[in-house]
């Protein structure tokens, strides 16, 4: 009996490190985009921002509410790797799930990619920052042909709702009903979306 005893001890600490490793190894958190309904362009994250609100996160997913302008900010450090990331369109009516363009020719998710940029100057007691900033394009392939081609004066892609499209009926915490396209499980984080990341205003 007490040779099946420490048999039964020594498999359950070996199941409590592997999976004690493999949550550890996760490359990086999942993340819930949230995107003004209509809105069409690019839009763009800047990290590591002083001051600014770090990420919420909630069922393993970072929440990214976008504002109208396009444009976030957080205090938030940029996590890399493949992740199982979720997007959406919401309005204070619904929330609908986007399709990633690789996965579906007809999803409204495409061309992203990030970088970073020195910011600040060079001094006796200061030392230049580096930003790491994110984007990536919310409409169809005719839509980024059309509009997407802007560059601001830095030369990145111009953020913002660039088929004029204007949404007013937004709220700042998502109202979502019974019928959303979220499961029931989720809709406690409506609450925390406010929350998530500056929302920047032209």
């Amino acid at each position: 009996m007490l040779r099946i005893a420490n048999i039964f001890t020594f498999l359950l600490i070996t199941s409590i490190f592997s999976l004690t490793v493999a949550c550890q190894s996760q490359v990086r958190h999942q993340s819930r985009y949230l995107i003004p309904q209509d809105y069409i362009g690019w839009v763009r994250i800047d990290f590591n921002v002083p001051n600014a609100p770090a990420l919420s996160i909630e069922d393993c997913h970072y929440l990214f509410k976008f504002p109208l302008s396009g444009h976030l900010e957080t205090s938030s450090d940029m996590e890399y790797g493949a992740a199982d990331d979720e997007y959406f369109y919401y309005s204070s009516e619904k929330v609908t799930k986007l399709k990633l363009s690789v996965l579906d020719d007809s999803g409204m998710i495409r061309a992203g990619f990030n970088g970073t940029q020195e910011k600040g100057t060079m001094g006796n007691n200061e030392r230049r920052r580096t930003a790491t900033y994110e984007y990536f394009f919310v409409g169809s392939d005719e839509d980024l042909q059309k509009y997407g081609q802007e560059k601001d004066g830095n030369g990145k892609p111009k953020f913002g709702n660039l088929k004029g499209q204007k949404n007013t009926n937004l709220l700042k915490n998502v109202f979502l009903p019974h019928n959303s396209t979220l499961p029931k499980s989720r809709l406690s984080f409506q609450s925390n979306l406010s929350e998530s990341a500056r929302e920047n205003t032209p």
